[in-house]
């Protein structure tokens, strides 16, 4: 099931860091997909942290497509949510991180 779930996780990964080599379709697939994955019981898989990592190196990409750095803010949003993983998500690095990006968001409005 780990090695199903990762074969996944790199296909979705691979869509929105290669996003120019892909149709816009085959990117926004991607984003459900990994809002999919965090509705599901893989969540926890989701959530440990080189997957995590993963994710933030993407959101922190200034290249990187607006609709993907939604999708995985609303992929954030469902992980908050569930109790008994949120202080697994949440550590310093992270938050330090999603505040800079919301600060240079601010910025640049």
């Amino acid at each position: 099931m780990y090695k199903d779930f990762d074969s996944l996780f790199g296909r979705i990964i691979a869509r929105f860091v290669s996003w120019e080599l892909f149709d816009e379709e085959e990117v926004v697939l991607a984003g459900l997909a990994l809002k999919m994955i965090a509705n599901s019981s893989q969540i926890v898989n989701l959530c440990q942290q080189r997957n995590i990592k993963s994710l933030i190196s993407i959101y922190t990409t200034d290249h990187m497509i607006t609709s993907a750095k939604v999708v995985i803010t609303e992929t954030f949003f469902i992980i908050t949510k569930n109790i008994g993983l949120r202080k697994l998500f949440l550590w310093r690095d992270l938050l330090q991180i999603l505040m800079q990006n919301s600060l240079r968001i601010i910025d640049e409005q």
